[in-house]
């Protein structure tokens, strides 16, 4: 597994621009919400209490802190061989060509997601 660069020292931002950021994003999730295609994600976020209209979800405050409370600390991208895997989080930095893939096929279930 790649160790990755030690960062955490640049801040751009002060801890004011930092709670305007905060501030205005949890009135986009309020107020404008976001749209989801997914009818398992729609599910999911009616399950946590979200409003869901046509395809638009949108979270209170609370929820979207909630959610973001039970996301985990780090996650691991896995490469081919194990020394290309990669752990994200904490103060670990890694640079990259920046590829997406739009959907991943689940490899046990053939599902497109």
């Amino acid at each position: 597994m790649r160790k990755g660069l030690q960062g955490g020292s640049y801040k751009p931002l002060s801890q004011q621009d930092i709670a305007q950021i905060h501030d205005a994003s949890m009135r986009v999730f309020e107020e404008v919400g976001f749209q989801v295609n997914s009818e398992k994600a729609l599910a999911f976020f009616r399950d946590a209490g979200a409003e869901v209209d046509d395809h638009v979800v949108r979270l209170p405050q609370e929820t979207v802190m909630e959610l973001v409370a039970g996301a985990p600390s780090e996650v691991t991208l896995y490469g081919r061989q194990p020394e290309h895997h990669i752990t994200l989080g904490g103060a670990r930095v890694y640079a990259g060509t920046g590829g997406t893939a739009l959907y991943v096929i689940d490899m046990a279930s053939g599902e497109r997601r």
